[in-house]
């Protein structure tokens, strides 16, 4: 049986939904339709990190961005063979605006490099918006709100890759439905989902559920100034802008593999964000706890990561340079525990919109049949336009 937590997210988002296509030129709904629409402007325009194209109909906008990333690695390791590769990391297609409503708003996104793309695909109606605060619930397939770096865009990281801890514990994708919100005077930000059971904690995207267990997840954040830091906010101290952050969230996978092997895994994520003048600092804490029917077979894992970085302060006409030091570590009572060193020299021409990376990164892992050390040397390039 559902959870009766997951029947009022249910019916939370089907009346929101009603209401965004309900009567009235404001709702949309059939008097808007029946409008005659205002033709279509295309719009070509560029500045780092925004869209390429957009059109702004009457009633509805689209803004289309494509982004590439690009690596060119060596890879010394212990255990296998050393390797040099040249990968093409991102490909990415990206739409979205409003439709009918502009409180109805959408977004669609693909990874070109992947067989099965669709990474972003939901429908979000703020069904409350004052200047006080603002509430909204979001239907479809998106990232869980678990985590500060997985929340961070894949184009406005500072470092090679997310740190071994965010990989581990918050690198999932799921569909679900999520009722969100703010409040502007206080800095405070919150979310509650329902969506389809993980795998485990690190579960895997576009997954519909097989049985009726759903997995739930809740988060809390503050920001004193949601310009520099928020959840979801670019890494790096590029725009001078000073703030501090603190979140915390937490999930519960109700995981049904059959007759004795039912599971109830908890993971909690508690991070902390940092930028004044030209630093930026961050911290972010996992713990898991996997609770299975079958005895013996409970088990806890911890992770954690550590970043503070430096970036000049921003000339007009002139690229930025920075450099970042982050420590990350996975311990996993069943599995092997990791531990990498990480050190980046960044150039951001345009922002975090074209960016070259150099990194080093030393990974360190320890299982039941020994030890390794592995080392990583990367030039990266990264444009979003």
């Amino acid at each position: 049986m559902m959870n009766p937590l997951g029947y009022c997210v249910a019916i939370l988002a089907t009346t929101s939904f009603v209401l965004a296509g309900g009567e009235g030129d404001k709702k949309g709904g059939e008097k808007a339709a029946k409008k005659t629409s205002a033709p279509s402007v295309l719009e070509q325009q560029w500045s780092p990190g925004t869209a390429l194209i957009s059109f702004q109909g009457e009633n509805h906008s689209a803004a289309i961005s494509t982004g590439i990333q690009t690596r060119v690695s060596f890879n010394d390791s212990d255990a296998g063979t050393d390797t040099t590769n040249v990968s093409l990391n991102t490909a990415r297609l990206d739409m979205s605006g409003w439709a009918y409503n502009k409180a109805l708003t959408y977004r669609v996104s693909h990874e070109l490099t992947e067989g099965t793309s669709v990474k972003e695909g939901w429908l979000d109606y703020n069904f409350h918006n004052t200047d006080a605060s603002s509430a909204s619930v979001r239907v479809g397939q998106g990232k869980t709100a678990f985590g500060r770096e997985w929340n961070t865009e894949w184009s406005d990281l500072e470092f090679l890759d997310r740190s071994a801890a965010s990989q581990a514990f918050a690198n999932t994708r799921t569909r679900g439905v999520t009722v969100h919100g703010s409040h502007a005077g206080s800095g405070i930000n919150w979310g509650v989902a329902m969506h389809n059971n993980a795998t485990d904690l690190a579960g895997s995207e576009e997954s519909d559920n097989d049985h009726n267990e759903m997995d739930y997840t809740f988060n809390l954040s503050w920001s004193n100034n949601r310009d520099s830091v928020r959840m979801s906010g670019s890494e790096g101290a590029l725009d001078g802008k000073d703030g501090f952050g603190l979140g915390i969230a937490h999930t519960l996978t109700n995981a049904d593999g059959g007759a004795g092997s039912d599971a109830e895994d908890n993971a909690t994520n508690m991070w902390a964000s940092w930028k004044s003048g030209n630093l930026a600092a961050n911290v972010e804490i996992f713990k898991g706890t996997d609770n299975a029917e079958i005895a013996g077979s409970d088990a806890d894992s911890d992770g954690m990561s550590a970043s503070l970085s430096w970036t000049a302060t921003a000339v007009a006409d002139q690229a930025q340079w920075g450099v970042g030091l982050r420590f990350s570590s996975v311990e996993d009572v069943t599995a092997s525990d990791l531990e990498t060193i990480e050190l980046v020299l960044n150039r951001y021409s345009h922002g975090h919109g074209m960016k070259n990376q150099f990194g080093i990164v030393h990974t360190s892992s320890d299982t039941a049949t020994g030890s390794t050390d592995d080392y990583l040397l990367a030039l990266q390039t990264t444009v979003v336009f």
